[in-house]
């Protein structure tokens, strides 16, 4: 139960972050270790090497985004490298450039969040989201690092 409990609020928090930091984490090239190959032990066989392939090829496929989240994603980053112009004008007229962000949870967050889906809908809900919750990361570093 408690493996439960850790993954739901490690698949919450992971889904609160914005696309600029999943796209860091995930999409960065990495190229782990080998496994097996800095000295092979005299007892192995040919079905231990099989073994450790696999193993090796499981590892690799837990640093992938799944399919259909990774697609979403990209095709939302292309969509805001479009619409840049349009974001920062929404930004600026109806949510007054963030300036009232806040912690994540706070009033402020709360009554900007209520602004952003009475205005956008759709990728720009998305983007102004996304842009909200980094502009809080950027503010309040200190804060939110702060454990409790």
């Amino acid at each position: 139960m408690a493996h439960l409990l850790a993954e739901r609020r490690i698949r919450r928090w992971l889904a609160s972050l914005p696309l600029h930091a999943l796209t860091a984490v995930f999409e960065t090239p990495s190229a782990p270790a080998p496994i097996g190959e800095d000295a092979p032990s005299p007892g192995l066989d040919a079905g231990d090497g099989d073994a450790l392939r696999a193993a090796g090829e499981r590892r690799r496929e837990l640093a992938h985004w799944a399919p259909g989240p990774r697609v979403a994603a990209i095709a939302q980053r292309a969509w805001e490298a479009a619409s840049a112009d349009a974001i920062e004008r929404v930004m600026a007229g109806d949510l007054d450039g963030l300036a009232h962000a806040g912690l994540p949870g706070s009033v402020d967050d709360r009554q900007t969040r209520r602004r952003i889906r009475r205005v956008a809908s759709g990728p720009l809900r998305i983007a102004l989201t996304g842009r909200l919750r980094r502009r809080q990361i950027a503010l309040n570093r200190y804060e939110l690092a702060r454990p409790g």
